[in-house]
């Protein structure tokens, strides 16, 4: 972990817990994120995320009255949010298959099982490579955009359902 500074990173917990948006915080100081936000629910995260640049979005899925899928899906779209593109990774006690595959084709980046532990939190890719490959990412839509005039909000890198099923039947 030495080797990781996340310090530079700005965080969005969402969770309509606030004992569990304590926890997601504390973790994610300990691991050295000095800018964490938390939002309530989904519709604080939308305008949290109008007003801040946020690296990593970490939200839970079963909220009111806006749930983290939804919540996704709004981001994805890119209409309410300036950057479309960042990674969500999202919490939940609900770990089917079928839910799985409901959050990738929502968009979401990274499914996180609760219990949550340090460990499990740390250990996301997204967490790891945060700050630089979302940064690059956008720059790299943001140019694609430019040139030629078409939003590729679908380009978001997904894990396929084939990939998914294969990884869960192991």
């Amino acid at each position: 972990m030495d080797a990781y500074d996340f310090s530079r990173l700005t965080v969005l917990v969402v969770d309509d817990n606030c004992h569990m948006r304590q926890l997601v915080r504390k973790i994610l100081y300990a691991f050295g994120c000095r800018t964490i936000h938390d939002a309530a629910d989904g519709t604080q995260a939308i305008n949290m995320l109008q007003t801040h640049q946020i690296d990593i979005l970490v939200a839970d899925w079963m909220m009111k009255p806006m749930d983290g899928i939804e919540l996704t899906k709004i981001i994805r779209k890119g209409d309410a949010v300036p950057n479309p593109y960042v990674p969500v990774i999202m919490l939940t006690a609900h770990t089917t298959i079928q839910n799985i595959l409901v959050a990738r084709e929502a968009g979401v980046t990274e499914y996180l099982a609760k219990p949550l532990t340090p460990r499990s939190l740390l250990t996301r890719p997204v967490l790891y490579h945060g700050l630089i490959h979302q940064r690059l990412h956008v720059a790299h839509q943001q140019s694609i955009q430019q040139l030629t005039g078409i939003r590729l909000v679908e380009i978001i890198p997904m894990v396929s359902k084939t990939v998914i099923l294969t990884r869960l039947q192991r």
